[in-house]
């Protein structure tokens, strides 16, 4: 063992090759497995410590059991400043210690010093406090023989230490779960991640979320490319974060090494304070660091140090008056999280002109170098437009949307296109082209008048090539289920459609109508009520518009109840009635939750926010980007939030019943004007909601406030909702609600105490548990222990592991009593 100064340097010269995979698919790449892999390339070992002296020495005693050659790995210490300073303990490891001057939080300092004073390519960083399996840096470094940028993940778990020493560890005969079992330990933090982000094998574009510094792996060539650390966070938390930001940015490998496990020394306790105070200051830093919705809130007007978009403009010969148009138009969009490059040369006199008129505004460079990639290397978008192209205002917001998932978007008939920077840079290491590491979507980016002049060619075309009786008996057919009493409400939805066609023709805004047109019957749920329901009048027929299950008039059948705008619709009717001018709160319109819900819900989008009718009539302060149809799903989802006032829908109910099924869909509502008297008819739950937080709510805060929302308008305002209490309203004998049957398999032990934690909050009347046990690892004691805390009929069923998961909710539902399923998992 041996102290250095920092700045030694000692390197592996070996050079594999780049990654050639589709997103981030490194299932696909091909390695030998862990018990067939013959190390060759050294590695070091990166140690950040401070003022810890009994987990380094554990930490170290862990690493002496590696099954990695102990001549093929170094270990560096690297101390933070510490007080007193560290002594090495005594160790068979080659071990060397760095000291580095104390200047706040120094983590992310002595990674970099620790890379930089290694002797050998592959770097693997372990934190002071984590005990590492024998098999840890051989999950690491066969990746990094394989692939030049690739960054591996491993996983830890957090256990209380108290009494463990170090030779314990240094002796134990087995591994250290077998050592640690039975002591009190957390399940994995990233586990979760990363089984719902299918091991990172995802088209997410946040998956960059999931790394830890604290073990985690890469090549030192591909660190110096990204950067290192950035040593300017000198507080707690966010370096690993931005860091692999950074990395995923260029075109890296993101690769989650289950088997590269260790122990974290200690589970937290105590007061968090300093740290939940110093991470909430690094999200404003971070903020201006990685460009993605779930760490930005992209504001009208607000630029960041690393902008979300490059927008490099390629003049092809146009004048530079068209130039300064198009700069000016795509500044003045709906996006300003982004920097426009007008690709000149340097010593073009010919755009003098357009550069003097440019260079007072930081969101704009001139001239042709540095490349874009490398002038904005953290920037996730990068957009080609010749100025020659026609596009609509907010053609930044048209490439994102259109680009989904894809790695390129290309537009329709022009030369503009938007591209991800991982593919560009992956396209660069590789020399293929972008296209091969994923989809390629194409985007209409024309402006609205010219999409209006398409749609007159193409209807003239159709006029032309099909007889016009054809035609109109088409219009009659979907016209024939409007009834009388609809013909005003149909007519207004006419007439606004007519209007919103020529409004986008000339340019203007159109307004949104709360109506919609009724239902053909054929496009009708069948979705049970549980009761025999009969609507009579307009209003009434709104409350379950498209419900099957609802009827329009009296047979002589059974009937539970009736619903009737007034006394006299109602008439002489025998049966019990509610009379919806009197329970106001019974006459909002339910949806149908299989129509009107959270599929394909978007949780990191940018800062959109779309209103629901004429921006004009928007409350002074109060600013939205766009119009959007509440009935849009596409364009619904890909706002940050909608907002709403009384002027934008005919009556109150009818607005009501458009809020509470944005709600159903996920989409948060922000109630411009507060919604006086809305809370009578959506709830003061529901209301609260949508009065408050959602402008300013970062990704988390959004997703938890939709999700909030989603729950109370099923709850309360779906079909059935409706029906019951309708029920409890007007009978003696309400009909109960159905009964529920939770199927939860598990294959996890560890995760069982959880699991039954969850199902004990829930406050549905009637539930079942199956708790179906997927393999042998169970213990019979335990299960029952876990169960018996429950106050619900529980049935526990066990299943081999040989089966699939698939086998195993089958087997679950064969042993479910309840009239609905409800899937829960472990975690």
């Amino acid at each position: 063992m041996s102290v250095h100064p920092v700045g030694t340097t000692r390197r592996w010269q070996g050079v594999p090759e780049p990654t050639r995979v589709r997103y981030n698919d490194w299932t696909t790449v091909e390695l030998p497995s862990l018990e067939a892999f013959e190390p060759s390339c050294p590695l070091s070992v990166i140690v950040p410590y401070f003022e810890a002296p009994a987990e380094l020495a554990r930490t170290l005693a862990a690493l002496e059991a590696q099954s990695y050659p102990r001549e093929l790995f170094e270990v560096i210490v690297v101390d933070d400043a510490s007080d007193p300073p560290l002594e090495l303990p005594s160790s068979p490891l080659d071990v060397r210690l760095l000291r580095q001057e104390g200047a706040g939080f120094g983590l992310a300092r002595a990674r970099n010093n620790g890379a930089r004073a290694a002797g050998h390519e592959i770097l693997v960083f372990v934190d002071a406090d984590l005990m590492a399996e024998k098999e840890l840096l051989a999950a690491h470094a066969r990746w990094h023989h394989a692939l030049s940028d690739a960054v591996t993940l491993g996983m830890y778990r957090r256990v209380s230490v108290g009494g463990l020493s170090v030779s314990t560890v240094r002796d134990r005969s087995g591994s250290l779960s077998d050592l640690l079992g039975d002591r009190d330990s957390d399940p994995p933090p990233l586990a979760e991640y990363l089984d719902k982000a299918n091991d990172l094998n995802t088209k997410r574009d946040d998956i960059f979320r999931a790394v830890s510094g604290g073990n985690l792996g890469m090549r030192r060539s591909f660190l110096d490319e990204i950067g290192g650390f950035d040593e300017t966070f000198t507080r707690y938390g966010g370096e690993d974060t931005e860091l692999a930001y950074r990395a995923y940015t260029r075109g890296s490998l993101l690769v989650p090494v289950r088997e590269a496990m260790a122990w974290h020394q200690g589970r937290p306790e105590g007061n968090q304070d300093d740290k939940q105070r110093d991470a909430a200051i690094q999200r404003g830093k971070i903020a201006n660091l990685i460009a993605h919705p779930a760490y930005r809130r992209a504001a009208p007007g607000r630029t960041f140090v690393v902008p979300a978009y490059v927008v490099t403009i390629r003049p092809a010969g146009a004048p530079p008056e068209r130039v300064l148009d198009l700069v000016e138009t795509i500044l003045g969009g709906a996006i300003h999280d982004l920097v426009v490059r007008v690709e000149v040369p340097d010593q073009d006199d010919g755009f003098a002109w357009l550069g003097s008129r440019l260079a007072g505004d930081p969101r704009v460079r001139m001239g042709g170098s540095p490349s874009a990639l490398d002038e904005f290397p953290a920037s996730p978008f990068h957009v080609v437009v010749e100025a020659g192209a026609d596009f609509n205002r907010d053609l930044i917001g048209s490439l994102r949307a259109g680009l989904g998932t894809c790695v390129v978007g290309k537009a329709l008939g022009t030369q503009v296109s938007i591209t991800r920077a991982w593919a560009l840079r992956r396209a660069q290491r590789t020399g293929l082209s972008v296209e091969e590491f994923g989809d390629v979507g194409t985007v209409d980016i024309r402006s609205r008048t010219a999409k209006a002049r398409e749609r007159f060619r193409h209807a003239r075309q159709v006029l032309r090539a099909a007889p016009y009786r054809k035609g109109w008996r088409d219009v009659i057919r979907r016209a024939s289920f409007t009834r009388g009493r609809d013909l005003i409400g149909f007519c207004r939805w006419l007439f606004h459609g007519i209007g919103a066609r020529f409004s986008g023709i000339f340019g203007r805004e159109p307004e949104t109508s709360g109506y919609s047109p009724p239902r053909s019957p054929a496009w009708k749920t069948h979705a049970p009520l549980g009761v025999e329901v009969v609507a009579l009048g307009t209003r009434a027929a709104r409350v379950f518009a498209g419900c099957s299950a609802v009827t329009s008039h009296l047979s002589g059948g059974h009937v539970d109840f009736v619903v009737a705008d007034t006394a006299s619709e109602a008439g002489a009717c025998t049966a019990p009635t509610i009379i919806l001018s009197e329970m106001r709160e019974l006459a909002v319109p339910a949806f149908d939750p299989t129509i009107h819900n959270p599929v394909e819900w978007e949780r990191d989008v940018d800062y959109l926010v779309g209103s629901l009718g004429p921006r004009r009539l928007l409350p002074p302060g109060v600013q939205a980007h766009r119009v959007v149809a509440h009935h849009d799903r596409a364009a619904v989802r890909l706002c940050h939030h909608l907002v709403d006032v009384a002027d934008f829908h005919s009556d109150e109910i009818e607005r009501a019943g458009v809020l509470v099924r944005l709600a159903a869909t996920g989409a948060p509502v922000y109630l411009a004007d507060g919604g006086p008297g809305l809370n009578a008819l959506i709830g003061n739950e529901l209301h609260a909601l949508m009065s408050t937080g959602v402008r300013e709510a970062d990704a988390d805060e959004r997703e938890s406030l939709s999700i909030k929302m989603r729950r109370i308008a099923l709850r309360d305002h779906s079909f059935g909702a409706r029906a019951r209490q309708m029920g409890e309203a007007v009978l003696d004998d309400p009909p109960e609600v159905p009964s529920v049957s939770i199927l939860l398999a598990t294959k996890r032990p560890d995760f069982l105490g959880w699991a039954v934690d969850n199902v004990a909050r829930q406050n549905y009347p009637q539930l079942q548990l199956v708790l179906a046990l997927h393999g042998e690892a169970f213990e019979t004691a335990a299960v029952e222990a876990q169960v018996q805390r429950l106050r619900l009929p529980t049935r526990v069923i066990s299943v081999g592991g040989n089966h699939t998961l698939g086998a195993v909710l089958t087997a679950a539902a064969k042993e479910a009593t309840g009239v609905l399923l409800a899937k829960m998992d472990d975690d």
